[in-house]
């Protein structure tokens, strides 16, 4: 399909799991999309061959801070993006939602990217990313709303090998400006803990303009 395969909008209590995923969506579309509801799950598929995102994870309310409880764990995905290279292998909005033991790799940018608050995003394997993009990182939180990225919880993640990709000068540079966990511009309230990272070309971690973080136990090489 040139859309997004599986939509879940506004449901409770559904479940995808053990799916194969593949050669889907376009430039706006994704492997699985979850828009709101509660306690919705993707467990256990393999994504590949996406036009945009592997999963799309949404639901609960930002204002109030009532979790949705959705969540997408022990998933398979890589070679995201195949149109639109903003496309990242999980993409979580919301609030309260979980992101775990997830495999990611070979992806054109984020291997997850997060708005919103109070999300769990732990013990994923995240490798071989941001192959065709720079200004980028293994997991990253933040944007231009001030109520997104607060109060989420970055734990017991192994990533390595966050590459970057940029031309320049008339020639393309590799590795190149990015990070294994990245926090920009509003992301605050974060704790990123026991996360080990390696092989990132500019650093570990990176505090753009957060407030109010806490890195403790983790354990950064090249």
């Amino acid at each position: 399909c040139e859309g997004t395969a599986i939509i879940l909008n506004q449901v409770t209590h559904c479940l995808i799991a053990g799916c194969t995923i593949r050669n889907v969506g376009d430039d706006n579309g994704n492997g699985v999309f979850v828009a709101g509801g509660a306690r919705n799950g993707v467990v256990g598929c393999d994504i590949s061959d996406i036009g945009t995102h592997g999963i799309h994870l949404g639901g609960g309310d930002e204002r109030t801070l009532t979790p949705a409880g959705n969540y997408a764990e022990n998933n398979h995905i890589t070679r995201t993006g195949v149109f639109h290279k903003q496309g990242n292998g999980i993409t979580v909005t919301g609030t309260g939602n979980r992101v775990s033991r997830n495999t990611l790799h070979h992806l054109p940018r984020f291997g997850i990217m997060f708005y919103g608050q109070n999300h769990v995003i732990e013990l994923n394997y995240i490798h071989h990313v941001s192959l065709e993009t720079m200004d980028t990182g293994a997991i990253y939180g933040g944007s231009l709303n001030w109520l997104s990225a607060h109060g989420c919880v970055v734990r017991h993640n192994f990533i390595h090998d966050v590459v970057g990709r940029s031309g320049k000068a008339g020639r393309w540079l590799a590795p190149y400006f990015a990070w294994g966990i990245y926090l920009d511009w509003t992301a605050m309230g974060v704790t990123v803990t026991g996360n080990i990272i390696a092989r990132a070309p500019r650093a570990g971690i990176q505090d753009r303009k957060s407030t109010r973080l806490n890195y403790s136990h983790g354990k950064l090489s090249r």
